[in-house]
Formats: structure tokens, sequence, C-alpha cells
């Protein structure tokens, strides 16, 4: 499954895990299969909070376990188990609002990944309040200009463009990109990022003279910054009978991260071994 650049970087931006993960992957059934037994027998937060408390003699901190319910909602998304990943998401928020508060960034990152569900179904009048929400409470407790609230205008950015509300996704995305220009720079891979966004947005409008530098620029600053190799580095095809393109180098083992046997830490996170890149967080 293959999710927009928007998207991961959402993902990415509020600490989730899980970036690659085969669907038909044993292991990945397994967790899938204990999360929905969980779920239908309505006591998977009791669970998980056992799963973190191990044999210490005290639960877990709720962030630890809001944190664990996150991540397991974004793998349910990300191998494309919706049904099961809606309901956890509903769970999460609901124990999140309860224990953390309704402004907590943890708190809203459930807001976000339940949204994300939603728009993945295509029910983006449920999915946009919930973007919404999650850019509100960002700018009002991080700043405009925060990591976290430039993600969530993002978000919302490829919401509208999704649905082809383009007057609406256009100033989004232009916003995003200005403030991460400014705050980090413009060869930062966040900042690449809008720019390849603003690009796609252009491109789905039939705007190529607009798209296409933008294409080359977040090609050319990947090659320089990430070299000409690297997975994340755009490719642009510019054909004269055809519209930029954007290829992403990721459709082989060689290149996409080939993730192990999920460890679980003491802090009840999670390390998956990549054949590739090794241990990640």
């Amino acid at each position: 499954m293959r999710l927009s650049q928007g998207i991961v970087l959402g993902m990415v931006g509020m600490g989730l895990l899980l970036s690659v993960v085969q669907a038909q992957d044993e292991r990945t059934k397994a967790l899938v299969q204990w999360v929905q037994e969980h779920l239908q027998a309505g006591d998977l937060i009791p669970a998980v909070t056992a799963r973190l408390r191990g044999n210490k003699p005290t639960d877990p901190e709720p962030a630890s376990v809001v944190d664990a319910l996150t991540r397991l909602t974004a793998g349910m998304y990300q191998i494309g188990e919706y049904r099961a990943g809606l309901e956890l998401a509903q769970q999460t928020l609901a124990y999140a609002e309860r224990v953390l508060g309704a402004e907590h960034p943890d708190t809203l990152a459930s807001v976000n990944n339940l949204a994300f569900l939603y728009q993945a179904q295509g029910r983006y009048g449920e999915a946009d309040p919930l973007f919404q929400r999650a850019l509100a409470a960002n700018e009002r407790v991080l700043g405009a200009d925060h990591p976290n609230t430039l993600t969530s205008v993002n978000n919302l950015a490829a919401l509208y463009q999704a649905q082809g509300r383009y007057g609406e996704a256009e100033p989004l995305s232009q916003r995003a990109l200005a403030a991460r220009e400014r705050v980090l720079g413009a060869e930062h891979p966040a900042t690449l990022t809008s720019v390849n966004n603003l690009a796609g947005l252009y491109e789905s409008q039939g705007r190529y003279g607009e798209a296409e530098p933008l294409y080359q620029r977040a090609l050319a600053a990947s090659e320089r910054v990430l070299g000409a190799e690297h997975p994340d580095t755009l490719t642009s095809v510019n054909k004269p009978d055809a519209k930029p393109k954007k290829l992403f180098r990721e459709t082989t083992k060689a290149w996409v991260d080939d993730p192990g046997e999920p460890h679980f830490l003491p802090d009840g996170t999670f390390l998956f071994l990549s054949e590739r890149s090794g241990w990640k967080h």
C-alpha cells in the first residue's frame, strides 16, 4: 500500500510506527488477529496495558498505553485493516481524552489517526472536522509554525485535494511550504515534501507549467541532499505527450524495508529489524 507523501509526513510527524508492512506477512497477520480478538472481547486497552506491564508490579503510565495504541492504529491503517483500525482509533481517542486531556499531543495524534481512517474509506465529511480540530488545537497550544501544526495544515490540504476542493487546498499547501522554508530551510526533507505536495496539487488540476518547476526543484534538492539513489529522491519524468510524474524507487526488496518481528521495549514501544537499514524504532 502506497501512502501519499502528505500522509506519510503526517504520520511520521506524529511519531507513528510501521512505515512499511507487508499485509501477507504471517507475523503481521498474527498481530491483526490479536487486535481483532481483543476488540471483539472489549478488553483491548486492558490487554495492551497488561502487555506493557509485563512482570512489573505497577501499571505503565497512561501516556505509554496511548502511545502503544496509537502505534497499533497506525499499523492497521497502513496494512488496510480499516474496520479494525477505525474501532481501535475510536477507542484510543476516547481513552486519550480521558487520561491525557483533549489537547495533549498524543490525543491529537489519535484525532489524526481517526481522520486518516475516515479519509481512507472516502468518509470525508467525518474526516474534515477531525483534521480541523487537530489543526486548531496545535495552533493554539504549539503555535502556527510548529512542525505538528504544519503537519496538520498539510493533512487538511491533502483531504481537500482528494475531494477536488483545490481552491481550499492550495492556500494550505502554500502556507505549509512557506513556513517550512522559513523555519526548517529550503532543502529540509519536510520542506521538499511540501514542494512535492504543492506540485502534486497543481498537477491534479492540469497546471503542469506550475507543477514542473516544483518537481524539478524537489528532485534536484533531493539528489543534492540525499543522493541520487536514495529511495526518497524523486525522479521527474517529462515527456512531450505526458504530464510530469513522481516516481518512487520502492517497488523491490532492494529499496523497501522488510521489517522482522516486532520487539517490545521496556517503555512499551516497538523495534523492527529491517534487512536494509537495521533496527528502527
